[in-house]
Order: structure tokens, then C-alpha cells, then sequence
């Protein structure tokens, strides 16, 4: 008995899920891509969620000091997964940016345009199991944070990392 509660209650969730994530998903874009394209409102964040990549018109927007990109946890099946799996070279145009979030995305390498932004405070990748791109990482050496969780670095690149800045509160699990 407990066996079949057990198994409705996944199967309800996962009903509950897939129907939510496919209304959402259309709205959630369509409503950060406006945002984006936007150009009276001149805000110093901006936070997308529910895309397949990176709108160029952000990289137009040079003031910005915030910018979240948030993926999906596709872990259900059936279920269209909206995460970026890159980051365009324009990165580099964001010479602002102070904190960079990409967090549950599939970013395995970073561009080497990253490098430009000598701004870039806090960089959180949390999530994106494939990363792996400890070499250009290392070269940021003004990066005061640095989140990895979930990035299965093994624990010799982390403290791999933590040699090459000593400087950077690095948080990770291995």
C-alpha cells in the first residue's frame, strides 16, 4: 500500500511539474526577452530564466553590473530543457558586470573574452555539470567569489583554484 501512495504522489508531482514548466515556459521567456529588448528602462540587473541562449541585445546594454541566467533542472523526461550552453564572445562588451550568475546551465568552457571583464566581482556557475574550464577561471585574478557546487570538480582542481587566487572565496563541493 505504502508502495502505491509512493507512486501516485511521484506520478502527481510529476504531472504538476510538466504541466506548469509548459505554461511557463513560453510566458517566462516572451516576459525577459521584452525586458530585454526594453531600452527606456535603464536597470543595472537583469535576470533571465527559461532560454536557450543569451539575447544579443543584452550584451548592448554596457551598464549593467548584474546578470543572472538561470537554467532548467531537466531531470524529468518529456520535458524541453531551456538552459544555455554557452556564453557569446559579446560577454566581453558587459565591462561593468560585477556579478555574473549562470547557474543550472550546461557551460562547459568559458570564452576567452571573459577575461576583459577586470570588473567581474562574483562569478557563480553552480550547477552546470560539465564545466570544466579550470584554466581560464584561474586566470581571473581580481574574481573576490567564485560558486562551483555541482560543477563535480575534482578536489585537486579546487584547490588547484584556491592556489591560483588565494585572493577568491571559492565554494565547491568534490
Amino acid at each position: 500500500m505504502k508502495n502505491q501512495i509512493l507512486a501516485f504522489c511521484i506520478l502527481l508531482l510529476f504531472v504538476s511539474c510538466t504541466e506548469k514548466s509548459q505554461e511557463s515556459q513560453s510566458e517566462v521567456s516572451l516576459t525577459d526577452i521584452n525586458q530585454v529588448k526594453n531600452e527606456e528602462e535603464k536597470s543595472d540587473s537583469l535576470s533571465l530564466t527559461g532560454i536557450k541562449e543569451i539575447p544579443i541585445e543584452v550584451f548592448e546594454k554596457t551598464w549593467l553590473t548584474y546578470l543572472s541566467v538561470i537554467g532548467q533542472d531537466c531531470c524529468l523526461a518529456g520535458v524541453e530543457c531551456l538552459a544555455i550552453r554557452e556564453i557569446p564572445k559579446e560577454i566581453e562588451n558587459l565591462k561593468n558586470l560585477e556579478t555574473l550568475s549562470l547557474t543550472l546551465n550546461y557551460i562547459r568552457e568559458l570564452p576567452t573574452e571573459i577575461l576583459e571583464l577586470k570588473s567581474l566581482k562574483t562569478l557563480d556557475l553552480t550547477d552546470n555539470t560539465n564545466f570544466s574550464d579550470i584554466e581560464t577561471v584561474s586566470k581571473m585574478k581580481w574574481l573576490e567569489e567564485f560558486y562551483c557546487y555541482g560543477c563535480h570538480l575534482s578536489k585537486e582542481e579546487v584547490e588547484y583554484l584556491k592556489e591560483q587566487l588565494p585572493n577568491c572565496k571559492i565554494g565547491a563541493n568534490y
